[in-house]
Formats: C-alpha cells, structure tokens, sequence
C-alpha cells in the first residue's frame, strides 16, 4: 500500500470506529461508513492501534446486537495481539480493554460458554488492575 493510501486508509479506520461512540442506536455504524472494505487493505502482519481500535468497535457492536459469545471471541481471539504489540503496556488501553474483557465475559455468561470459566475471567479483572498499581 502507497503511503498516500495508507494515510487515507488509517483516516477512514479512525473516523468509522469513531462513529461507533457518536452512533450507539445504530444497528450498522460500521456498516455505514462502508468500513468493512477499509480494515480488508490493512496489514495483517502485526496488530496495530487500529486493528485495536477495530477490535473494540466490533466488540461493542456484538455487544449491541446481544451477541455477546462473538463479542467475548474476538476479544479472547485477538487479545495475544493485544499484548504481543505492547499495547496493554499503555495504561488507558490495558484498562479499557480489562474492562471490555470482562464486560464480554459477564454479558455471555449462561451462553454455551458455560458460566465458570467466563465468571473465572471477569473475576481476575480487580486483581490484574491493582497488580498494576503496585507497580
């Protein structure tokens, strides 16, 4: 990819995620700001802030749409990404994403899931937030 289109793409990455804060009654943001075709030119080499700003859209997305097995997937899915790229060594992420964790967990409990494991998970959220602070 060209870095013209490169920075084009990363734009357009950035505004239809945003649109997700500023559109929650809508059932397609993404859909909306044709974002589906964008993250498709996107490497897929190493996890970068917008394949983690794309995973917390499409986390809330599933969350909207009640279907919270697939939103606790893609964020167990992509979350050696999460730490391999060093992202969860930056506080407000390491935070928002414990937290989306573990809202994820608690929303599929009584899913096929089963519930231990999911309420084992958000347990752990206090404990990794204050081992943390200790630091």
């Amino acid at each position: 990819m060209k870095t013209g289109r490169r920075g084009i793409v990363r734009t357009a990455v950035q505004v239809a995620v945003l649109a997700v804060l500023v559109t929650p009654a809508s059932a397609e943001p993404l859909e909306l700001f044709g974002y589906a075709g964008v993250m498709g030119e996107w490497s897929r080499q190493d996890f970068q802030v917008q394949h983690f700003m794309t995973l917390t859209a499409e986390a809330q997305i599933d969350l909207y749409r009640g279907d919270a097995v697939a939103a606790w997937q893609r964020v167990s899915d992509q979350w050696t990404g999460l730490r391999d790229a060093m992202l969860l060594h930056v506080e407000i992420v390491r935070i928002y994403m414990l937290h989306l964790r573990a809202r994820c967990a608690l929303a599929a409990v009584g899913s096929s899931l089963g519930s231990r494991p999911l309420l084992a998970s958000a347990a752990r959220l206090p404990r990794h937030l204050s081992e943390r602070n200790r630091r």
